[in-house]
């Protein structure tokens, strides 16, 4: 089955990055009195640490509903790689809308990435206070929002 669409290939040849077909909506960051230490540009090193998080707290997935949606996505999929996205993974792939959005779009279930504005914000892996984390605000742009604030937020891998 078809998981995802390549939106970006390294200078390699071999090595890039997937966006997942369909993404989360109205799903909050996580709880608003814990720090994590997720603060990289790059989303699979923050996904990481809030995972570990997880597993050696007394937190259970439920407690972070972005962290949630992605292990669905792995579960569902059977990838393990699939992660919650920072700053710098999402600036690739708004990049790439324009030519990846109708190949997601005829992929049976696939949804369009939406283009952020000042009212379609998406979570990124990127904590930046123990109730704050940031959004994509524009295709270039992040603001720190609330954890508790309910957003979208797309999925990738790296491959």
């Amino acid at each position: 089955p078809i998981i995802g669409v390549v939106y970006k290939v390294n200078d390699d040849g071999t090595t890039g990055k997937v966006v997942s077909l369909t993404e989360g909506t109205g799903l909050t960051w996580g709880p608003t009195d814990v720090t994590t230490g997720a603060t990289s540009k790059t989303g699979k090193e923050n996904t990481d640490k809030v995972f570990t998080l997880i597993a050696n707290q007394s937190y259970t997935l439920s407690d972070w509903p972005i962290f949630n949606a992605c292990q669905d996505l792995r579960t569902s999929t059977g990838n393990d790689r699939w992660y919650v996205p920072g700053s710098s993974d999402y600036a690739h792939l708004f990049n790439a809308v324009s030519t990846i959005n109708n190949k997601i779009t005829a992929i049976s279930g696939g949804t369009g990435v939406v283009i952020p504005d000042y009212s379609n914000f998406y979570w990124t892996s990127e904590e930046t206070a123990s109730n704050t984390a940031n959004v994509m605000m524009t295709n270039i742009g992040i603001g720190a929002i609330n954890k508790g604030i309910s957003y979208r937020v797309r999925f990738v891998l790296n491959f």
